[in-house]
């Protein structure tokens, strides 16, 4: 699936590279985007399940997640991004066409 197949701490970094995460542990860390945040506060771990948290806001999730939150998408522009960093092809109708077949 994308999901696990997606670096999430690389992905991080390719989508906002000024959100810098450093090795701290099994996770990395650094500054959450969401808040002024002093020190940091935002954990991402990649193995096994792939997920970041912000221990101050108390926001976290996948891949999906981080880019309905911090981006703003709906989930299929989402999932259209996440299938572009790996190379793939989102199957299926696009949200427009399957208005279309409801008229």
């Amino acid at each position: 699936t994308l999901k696990r197949d997606i670096d999430l701490k690389e992905f991080i970094v390719w989508r906002h590279p000024e959100t810098r995460l450093r090795a701290c542990g099994d996770s990395y860390m650094g500054r959450c985007p969401w808040h002024a945040d002093d020190t940091p506060s935002l954990h991402v771990w990649e193995r096994p399940d792939m997920h970041w948290y912000c221990f101050s806001c108390q926001e976290g999730g996948d891949v999906f997640s981080w880019l309905l939150k911090r981006e703003a998408h709906n989930f299929r522009e989402a999932l259209e991004i996440a299938a572009s960093y790996l190379g793939r092809a989102v199957p299926g109708p696009a949200p427009q066409s399957i208005e279309v077949q409801r008229l």
